[in-house]
């Protein structure tokens, strides 16, 4: 699946400045930062190889119950390759309230 046709998970969306990822997994709310009324912006430093693959990430901010899901899926992203950059700041956004009404207007189309 190219990243074009990643679908997230309601209320999480992402920010990759100019970057351009070729290839990455959907991220998903984590269930017990859901339901606990968690959200933010978890911000994280990927360090890519000249063929694009990630080879390394930190986390630079972010809610400590939204950082591991984050973290583990942009470890799998493959970015554009660009031999003159070889580190992008990534922010992952979750949103409640974003999450509610994407929910709510599923059960509404749903035969």
């Amino acid at each position: 699946m190219t990243a074009s046709q990643v679908k997230d998970h309601p209320g999480v969306s992402v920010n990759l400045g100019a970057a351009s990822v070729l290839h990455r997994p959907s991220i998903q709310y984590p269930g017990l930062a859901e339901k606990a009324g968690i959200q933010g912006t978890v911000s994280i430093e990927a360090t890519f190889d000249s063929a694009g693959n990630v080879v390394d990430a930190r986390v630079l901010s972010g809610p400590t119950e939204l950082r591991r899901n984050t973290l583990e899926s942009i470890l799998q992203w493959h970015f554009n390759a660009n031999a003159s950059q070889v580190m992008r700041v990534v922010h992952v956004s979750f949103d409640l309230a974003a999450d509610r009404d994407a929910l709510r207007e599923e059960k509404l189309f749903t035969p």
